[in-house]
């Protein structure tokens, strides 16, 4: 259940939901909170801009292997994980829940819920398939919370995003 969210740490692969908070500083300055509050906006009215834009750091950390500042292969990308999801809120991965792990946008951003967003966070909420075949481990999330981090830097700027921005990771059966 949700609220019994903890910090990650010990579960490997599993039958675990894992989500990646994005949180706003309540002391960001004016114009930060207002990038902030467009961002979500679009999130919530347009997630496959948003959605399009992560792929595209996907796909670049993929091409760039090699590069000096491509990202880790360690536990790249599989194929089925680049793909949108065909759902209202936006996300990555299989259409199939029951055959399929995926990565959904939580859409539920201006209200409070058990384990703690708010208005003020972006979620990112990893689900592996009902049949718990295919299923995410922590160190997988890693690209996708770093390059989800990338479209936050296009949408509010470089040092509006270092310096005001606390990302935590949290697990849930």
């Amino acid at each position: 259940m949700a609220s019994q969210s903890q910090r990650v740490s010990a579960p490997g692969p599993g039958r675990y939901n894992y989500a990646i908070v994005f949180r706003q500083h309540n002391d960001a300055p004016k114009e930060y909170k207002q990038r902030w509050k467009a961002l979500i906006k679009t999130i919530n009215t347009n997630p496959d801009v948003v959605i399009a834009g992560w792929l595209q750091h996907l796909q670049r950390g993929i091409d760039d292997v090699g590069e000096e500042d491509a990202w880790s292969l360690d536990m790249p990308p599989r194929g089925s994980d680049l793909v949108p999801l065909k759902r209202a809120e936006g996300g990555i991965g299989g259409d199939d829940n029951r055959t399929c792990r995926q990565i959904r946008v939580d859409q539920r951003m201006k209200t409070k819920v058990p384990h703690g967003l708010n208005y003020n966070e972006i979620m990112l909420t990893a689900r592996g398939s009902w049949d718990g075949t295919d299923v995410w481990a922590p160190a997988e999330l890693c690209v996708y919370r770093d390059t989800f981090s990338d479209v936050i830097v296009d949408h509010l700027g470089c040092s509006a995003h270092q310096k005001r921005i606390e990302i935590e990771f949290l697990y849930f059966k």
